[in-house]
């Protein structure tokens, strides 16, 4: 799958992203995840995607952090939200190849506050998405254990 830049970039400018919102969790269960919790936000991504959406996000709503987790369809390894930066860096190109990426933002994950992987490209997860499943539990289990680990550092220097 395939996208034409200057149309990408601007559908999402307008607002044109598909935006999933449907599992809610709190940051210590993300820590124990299981494939079959995750498989419903990997599957709202691909049936975004089978609708001839090429921007989608499925997002996973924390009940008790201001953590973000996602997965989302983009041309770059980016977030959506930064589209004025992704114009930027691919705005000589015609067409690039749909991705997927697992993003998380916490100010607890890293220095920047943001961690951005590549899954695969969006044929490849549409095509095959149970080979994927358990790398997207893995990561996002992964993520959290670490913005838990941050956060109690934190409070023990804090102390």
């Amino acid at each position: 799958m395939d996208a034409e830049v200057s149309t990408f970039v601007e559908e999402v400018k307008a607002g044109n992203i598909l935006i999933s919102d449907q599992t809610t969790l709190k940051l210590a269960d993300l820590v124990n995840v299981s494939d079959s919790q995750i498989k419903p936000i990997v599957d709202e991504l691909i049936n975004g995607l089978q609708s001839g959406n090429q921007a989608v996000i499925s997002r996973i709503k924390l009940t008790d952090d201001d953590a973000v987790f996602r997965l989302e369809s983009n041309l770059i390894n980016l977030p959506l939200d930064e589209i004025d930066r992704i114009n930027k860096m691919i705005s000589d190109q015609d067409s690039l190849p749909v991705n997927v990426y697992l993003v998380v933002t916490s100010e607890n994950v890293n220095r920047s506050g943001l961690r951005i992987d590549k899954v695969s490209s969006a044929d490849e997860l549409i095509n095959d998405p149970d080979s994927y499943l358990n790398f997207i539990t893995n990561w996002i289990s992964e993520k959290a254990s670490q913005i838990v680990e941050n956060k109690d550092s934190e409070k023990t220097t804090k102390k």
